[in-house]
C-alpha cells in the first residue's frame, strides 16, 4: 500500500465521480478507475490498521501558521485531512493573508476544528495561538508550504501507543522546488549530546516530522516567540533535559525549499547559524565537563574552517577581477 501514490478522494468529490443509472452505480470517468481503485484499498487496508491498534485511538492536534502561501496551502491541507485518520484535530492559524489563502482555508474550514486570519506577531506566536486552542494528547506543527506522507498519523499513533513515549522524530524528505532535487533528512537517535553538533548537517531533526505529546509542552512552555530562526531547534534543547527523544526510522514528511521560504531565500541555513550557535553556547553549559570541552575545541576549528572558506571565496574573487581587468587592458593595447 506504501506504493500508491494518490490523495483520499473527499466525500464531497463522490457525487462528481459516480452516477446512478437503473439502479446500478456506474463511473463517470473510466480513466479515475485506478486511483478510485486505490482509495477503496486504502479505506479497506486502513479499516483492518485501525481495528488492530487500541480502542482509544489518540487524538492528534496539527496546527498550520499559515501567511500568504496560496501556492502550497491547499496540498498542505489536503495531506492532513487525506490521512483518513479519525481522531484528529485540524487548526489553522493564518496571519492575514491577502493572496486567496483564505478562500482556500474556507473551502475545507467544515473539516478543521478551529481557524482564524488576523495579524500575528510571527510564525512562533501563529503556532502557539494554535497550541492553546489544541485538545489532543499528540502535537505537531506543520508549515503551509510542507505537507505529510501518506500513512503517517497512522505510523504516529501506533508509536504513542506506548505510555513511555513524549516525542518521536521521523525522517523529513526535503526537495528544492524546481529543480527535481532532493535530499533526505534523517537525525537518527537524538541525544543532548548530538544537538550541541551544530557543526554536523543532520544535528538538528527535521521539524515537520517531529510529533510531542501535548502534556509535555505544557510542562516544559510552548515556543520561544523571540526567535526567529531557531525556535524548534531551542525548544528541542530544552525538551531533551527532561524527556528522551523516540527516533521513527519511517519517512513522514515532505519539507520543501523555495525562493520564498527561511531555508530557500538568500543566505540558505547561513540565516540560521547565528541563533544556533547562540543557544547550543548557552545550553553547553549544562553538558558534562568533557562534552564542554569537545563541544568549544571542535568549534573553534569549524569557526576557523569557515574562516578559511571565507578568506579562500574572497581571495578567488579578487583573482577572478584581477584576471578580467588584465584581459580588458590587453584588449584595449591590441
Amino acid at each position: 500500500m506504501s506504493d500508491c501514490q494518490c490523495f483520499e478522494i473527499p466525500q464531497h468529490a463522490l457525487r462528481e465521480l459516480f452516477a446512478l443509472k437503473n439502479g446500478n452505480i456506474f463511473l463517470q470517468d473510466q480513466k479515475l478507475l485506478p486511483k478510485v481503485y486505490c482509495f477503496l484499498q486504502k479505506s479497506i487496508y486502513f479499516g483492518r490498521r485501525y481495528n488492530t491498534m487500541s480502542k482509544k485511538c489518540s487524538k492528534i492536534s496539527i496546527v498550520t501558521p499559515s501567511y500568504n502561501q496560496a501556492q502550497y496551502l491547499e496540498q498542505t491541507i489536503l495531506s492532513v485531512l487525506g490521512q483518513g485518520y479519525p481522531n484528529l484535530e485540524y487548526i489553522i492559524i493564518d496571519g492575514g493573508s491577502t493572496d486567496g489563502s483564505v478562500d482556500i482555508i474556507r473551502k475545507y474550514e467544515k473539516h478543521l476544528a478551529y481557524w482564524v486570519s488576523e495579524p500575528d506577531n510571527g510564525q512562533s506566536h501563529a503556532i502557539n495561538k494554535g497550541l492553546q486552542k489544541c485538545t489532543g494528547e499528540i502535537f505537531a506543527w506543520l508549515c503551509s508550504d510542507d505537507y505529510y506522507a501518506e500513512n503517517s498519523l497512522f505510523a504516529i499513533a501506533e508509536e504513542f501507543q506506548r505510555e513511555d513515549i513524549y516525542l518521536v522524530s521521523g525522517v523529513s524528505t526535503m526537495f528544492f522546488e524546481g529543480t527535481g532535487k532532493t535530499m533526505l533528512l534523517n537525525s537518527g537517535h537524538v541525544t543532548f549530546d548530538s544537538l550541541l553538533r551544530i557543526w554536523k548537517l543532520h544535528f538538528c531533526p527535521p521539524q515537520p516530522s517531529i510529533f510531542i505529546r501535548k502534556s509535555v509542552l505544557d510542562e516544559l512552555g510552548y515556543l520561544n516567540e523571540e526567535l526567529r530562526y531557531a525556535m524548534d531547534y531551542e525548544l528541542w534543547l530544552r525538551i531533551i533535559q527532561e524527556y528522551p527523544f523516540h527516533f521513527l526510522n519511517k519517512n513522514l514528511s515532505f519539507y520543501r525549499v523555495h525562493n520564498q521560504s527561511k531555508t530557500g531565500s538568500e543566505g540558505g541555513f547561513g540565516k540560521f547559524m547565528p541563533e544556533w550557535q547562540m543557544l547550543s553556547q548557552n545550553y553547553v553549559t549544562k553538558a558534562k565537563s568533557i562534552q564542554k570541552i569537545r563541544y568549544y575545541f571542535v568549534l573553534y576549528l569549524y569557526k576557523l574552517s569557515c574562516d578559511l572558506q571565507w578568506k579562500l571565496r574572497w581571495t578567488s574573487r579578487m583573482i577572478r577581477k584581477v584576471k578580467h581587468q588584465i584581459k580588458r587592458h590587453l584588449m584595449l593595447w591590441i
